[in-house]
Parts: structure tokens; C-alpha cells; sequence
């Protein structure tokens, strides 16, 4: 795959074939612990960044960020890899966001910055919600769904069973019968 670094990834078929159906659609990645979510991710994103366009990657506590910006800047060949954090003053996470390919921050940072426009998400091609069953109510990937731009693909990734992630029907939304796919995107 273009942009992985050679020999880094183990080829399995599955993971294949649900990242290629996640750059077709809206998807939402269920799968137990240990069977390569964030490999999933991998592949969809080594391919949006491929096109010319940017991937954000939230993750909801801090040391997940840590962990997945280690694993994407070791996994991207030759990809600039961002992260934010609250401690950063907001121009400083907007040159993060300008100067990488590949960002990852909590939903909070990028939340509030969407809301007080210190940039937007022009040019990405794909957010990644990890742990995506979080995305009810009034938690902030709900509020950075909204700024999403049409035609970029959002990728939600969870170990938690189906019924869980779609409880809340105010968050990141399965569609119905006959319902379009970006209708539910956490949008009002």
C-alpha cells in the first residue's frame, strides 16, 4: 500500500476489505480487541493521504494520542504526523494542523477550536473517531461531526458491541431503512 512503510504491516485480507469499504462510505469499525482496528485505520488513511488530502485522528484520552501518534509516525513512510494537546495555546495547534498530513488530538482540543474558528477542516479527506462509541449526547466528537465537510469520510472504530454505539441516537448515527449514509453524521 502507498504510504505504509514496506514490511510494517502484516496483510490480512479482512482488514483489506473493511478499509476499503470505509473509503466507499461512512463506517463505523466494530471489532474485539486485538483484531486490528487501528490497522483498518492504517490502510483507509495511507490511501486518503495518497489522494492529496489530510486525516485527523481523535482519541478521547491523552495517552491514546501518545500511542497512536508513535504508531502512524512509525507506520507512514514519509507523512508528517501532528499531535494537539490542551496545553497548546490555540496558534500553535492551528500551525500543527496546517504544517502535518496526519493529526491526532482529543476531541476537546479540536472541538473548541472548530468553535472559536482558529481553523477548519478544509482539505482533510477523513476523521477517524476512536472509541467511538463515546459519540453521544453532548461529548465532543458529537460537536466536531458538525464541522465535518461534505465528502470527507469519517471512520468510527470501537470494541464495544452494536447496540451500545447506536443507544443515543443524538451522536454519530446509523442510517435506516433507505436514509442517506451522510444524513446521520452527527449533524443537526
Amino acid at each position: 500500500m502507498p504510504g505504509i512503510a514496506e514490511g510494517r504491516l502484516e496483510d490480512r485480507r479482512y482488514q483489506s476489505e473493511i478499509a476499503a469499504e470505509c473509503l466507499r462510505q461512512n463506517t463505523l469499525v466494530i471489532l474485539p480487541t486485538g483484531l486490528g482496528k487501528t490497522a483498518v485505520a492504517l490502510l483507509a488513511a495511507a490511501r486518503v493521504l495518497s489522494e492529496g488530502k489530510k486525516v485527523l485522528m481523535l482519541a478521547p484520552t491523552k495517552p491514546l494520542v501518545d500511542q497512536h501518534s508513535e504508531y502512524f509516525s512509525s507506520m507512514l513512510d514519509g507523512i508528517s504526523v501532528g499531535m494537539l494537546n490542551g496545553q497548546m495555546r490555540p496558534p500553535k495547534r492551528a500551525a500543527v494542523i496546517a504544517g502535518s498530513r496526519f493529526t491526532v488530538s482529543t476531541p476537546q482540543s479540536v472541538s473548541n477550536d472548530l468553535d472559536n474558528g482558529v481553523y477548519d477542516l478544509s482539505g482533510f479527506g477523513m476523521v477517524i473517531f476512536d472509541e467511538a462509541h463515546r459519540a453521544t449526547g453532548n461529548y465532543d466528537y458529537v460537536n466536531v461531526a458538525r464541522y465535518i465537510p461534505t465528502g470527507c469520510r469519517t471512520l468510527g472504530m470501537t470494541a464495544s458491541p452494536r447496540e451500545r454505539c447506536l443507544q443515543d441516537r443524538g451522536g454519530l448515527q446509523e442510517p435506516g431503512p433507505g436514509e442517506d449514509r451522510d444524513a446521520h453524521r452527527g449533524r443537526p
